[in-house]
């Protein structure tokens, strides 16, 4: 049964339109950190040599999020890897010493001796020059030894520029102290001079003109030393700053040292605590079952000797019944005695 033209229409459009929602409705569900979560892990695992758990991680990223681009460029590198190892694992080859040799660069790659690994990765190669999974893992160990020489370069190289800095700021500081005490000097050397110049120019006081230049050489040096002195204070103030900084850098990282060191105390601490209690639970514990056994074994006691006193009353009580009967039995025998005397009696007359 065929539908009229604008049903069909209708009935297309709703489809698309809940084909439209469901697919927002999973985009919306994805949960980005749960994401980052698996990507970061399943990474991990890949740069640690586990790469079976690092497919399974980057398989729960696809399935989660699978527009992840750079999950599906890992999932193929570790699916790679993993061909590969297990295409050139040494227990399928023949020779022994090769088997010895794949076993040992593994186990040394995998506890991160990586300078040994690339040695036995060396003598693999002198023994068979073309194999991938040799060559794999020695070009891994020098990727991962290259990124920790940089590293540790680079952390050398920061430490080397912070001490030069402060020797050229240590050396600025001295450098101007001694042309301080150089100008100091200079300044006490010029005034003199002109308290020469002025006790001359004293004497010779029919002079005006030479007055005159005197006193203007005069005031023209104190107008020097003035200048000299803001400019000492200047100076005095850029290093005071200098100081300053050079000091508070020494407190900021003594300040570091310490609080480093009293987090390493207070860790080492609160393992101290975390053991002393543990002792005291395992003792409490201890106690515990030794106090559960000890009412368990009162217990027992208890039930053995109720058990022991019941079965003494019940003998107690048969020997008793028995005794009874036994009264009850010679009795019957006493009174019958009688009674055939009394019998055998009339018959006798």
């Amino acid at each position: 049964m065929r539908l009229p033209p604008k049903l069909q229409m209708r009935v297309c459009f709703l489809t698309a339109m809940i084909l439209c929602l469901s697919v927002f409705a999973a985009q919306a569900a994805v949960d980005p950190v749960a994401v980052e979560l698996h990507y970061q892990r399943g990474v991990k695992l890949y740069n640690n040599g586990l790469y079976e758990k690092a497919i399974l991680e980057f398989e729960k990223v696809l399935s989660l999020d699978p527009s992840h681009a750079q999950a599906k460029e890992y999932l193929e590198t570790v699916q790679t890897a993993l061909k590969s190892d297990k295409l050139y694992d040494g227990r399928k080859s023949k020779d022994e010493r090769l088997k010895k040799l794949y076993r040992e660069g593994r186990q040394r790659y995998k506890s991160r001796d990586y300078e040994g690994a690339i040695e036995i990765f060396n003598k693999i190669l002198e023994l068979k020059p073309v194999d991938d999974f040799a060559s794999y893992y020695k070009e891994r160990c020098e990727i991962i030894m290259a990124s920790r020489l940089a590293k540790e370069k680079k952390i050398e190289a920061k430490k080397k520029a912070r001490l030069e800095r402060e020797a050229a700021i240590r050396t600025r500081i001295r450098e101007r102290e001694a042309r301080k005490q150089a100008r100091i000097q200079e300044k006490e050397a010029r005034r003199q001079a002109a308290l020469g110049k002025k006790s001359g120019a004293s004497q010779v006081r029919s002079q005006p003109k030479e007055r005159i230049a005197v006193s203007r050489e005069v005031k023209d040096l104190s107008q020097e030393i003035i200048k000299e002195k803001k400019k000492e204070a200047r100076n005095e103030l850029i290093g005071t700053r200098e100081q300053k900084k050079l000091t508070a850098r020494e407190e900021k990282i003594a300040k570091k040292k310490r609080a480093r060191e009293e987090k390493i105390m207070a860790a080492k601490e609160r393992k101290e605590e975390k053991l002393r209690r543990r002792e005291e639970k395992l003792r409490l514990k201890q106690e515990r079952i030794a106090e559960r056994n000890e009412k368990i074994r009162a217990k027992k006691e208890a039930k053995d000797k109720a058990r022991q006193e019941k079965s003494a009353r019940s003998r107690t009580k048969k020997i008793a019944k028995q005794e009874d009967v036994q009264q009850r039995a010679e009795l019957k025998d006493q009174s019958a005695i009688p009674e055939k005397s009394i019998l055998i009696q009339p018959g006798g007359c």
